[in-house]
């Protein structure tokens, strides 16, 4: 996997600590952890996701699905998007897109094939509660924004993962995780 945008931990770490829009370009808020940069594919992983979150609005997308009055044409515009951006058809095993509420509530995992629709979502049948996923806590509750974890899927069964995670907002007042995958 590669990405057209490389940033070097510097250039992360030099950003302004709070989401703002510069020139025109929306600009995430997040300091990966020193440990992310030990392997590559959390690197690329991380690329790929960060320049997806901010080319097609995803972020904003989620917020606006998460409003009491969303619809299921929310739900799909969302769905389409993140299938589009990162070339994946349903049910596919890697690469592997999940976005969670804040509480951890799965709204979208790309390996759950059908099961990815607004009443599964609303009633939570799409996936268990991801809230003790490492990659999802950490992105939730470390200031940076982002975790990435490397274990067996439990999803996809004996699957071993790399995994990256940001948090959609800011620390307090967020909008979920996305996180994207792929086998090891």
């Amino acid at each position: 996997m590669s990405s057209s945008i490389e940033l070097t931990r510097e250039e992360y770490v030099n950003q302004k600590l709070y989401r703002f829009i510069e020139g025109g370009r929306q600009i995430l808020n997040l300091i990966p952890s020193e440990q992310i940069y030990k392997e590559k594919h959390y690197i690329d992983l991380y690329n790929i996701l960060y320049n997806g979150i901010l080319s097609n609005y995803l972020e904003l997308k989620l917020k606006k699905l998460l409003q009491i009055f969303s619809t299921c044409v929310d739900y799909k515009d969302l769905l389409d998007t993140v299938l589009s951006k990162f070339n994946i058809t349903l049910g596919d095993v890697a690469p592997r897109i999940v976005i969670t509420e804040p509480d951890g509530t799965v709204i979208i995992d790309t390996y759950k094939k059908t099961l990815n629709t607004y009443e599964n979502w609303k009633n939570k049948a799409i996936n268990e509660n991801h809230n003790t996923r490492m990659s999802i806590k950490n992105a939730q509750y470390f200031t940076g924004g982002v975790g990435f974890e490397k274990k067996t899927s439990s999803t996809i069964d004996p699957v071993y993962q790399y995994s990256v995670a940001i948090r959609a907002g800011n620390k307090y007042d967020n909008y979920g995780v996305i996180r994207l995958s792929c086998n090891i």
